[in-house]
């Protein structure tokens, strides 16, 4: 092995234990709703920290919304939620290394039904940051960012 190939080794191994070390920093366990526990990962983590998604019923006059979200890439699933008037459902998760994390949700009331993409990380890392927050009432969903007054998607069909 010549002395150039020597030194290249030495730099892939730094490099790829650097990677699981990053890869290795322990986190937070994956959850729902309540924003229990705090991420303890290092700022300097290369890996996305924890995204938190909130979803408020704001549909009024007691009408509950029936929701079901989805992640594209890995399937991972929230289930199926009926989020009562007034009340907020959240849920946190990862978003993945390349940046290509999507989750779409499943909206059901009394009025419409429809499919939105909730977070694509192209998309809300930037609009929204770490904490993407929907309000959602009968015109539609105004979102993703904190505060947002301006309706993002319109339902599509009345039932």
């Amino acid at each position: 092995m010549s002395r150039l190939q020597f030194q290249r080794s030495i730099i892939l191994l730094v490099l790829s234990s650097l990677v699981l070390l990053v890869v290795a920093t322990p986190r937070s366990p994956r959850g729902g709703g309540g924003g229990g526990g705090r991420n303890e990962t290092s700022k300097w983590v290369l890996i996305p920290k924890y995204t938190h998604v909130s979803l408020t019923n704001g549909l009024g006059d007691g009408l509950s919304l029936t929701v079901h979200c989805q992640s594209d890439q890995n399937h991972d699933t929230i289930g199926t939620v009926v989020i009562a008037d007034g009340q907020t459902f959240d849920w946190r998760f990862k978003p993945n290394f390349w940046g290509t994390t999507e989750w779409f949700c499943n909206f059901i009331w009394q009025d419409a039904i429809g499919t939105y993409d909730i977070y694509v990380y192209k998309r809300d890392h930037h609009l929204c940051g770490k904490h993407c927050q929907w309000y959602i009432n009968r015109q539609g969903l105004f979102g993703p960012g904190p505060g947002s007054s301006q309706i993002y998607f319109s339902w599509p069909s009345l039932v």
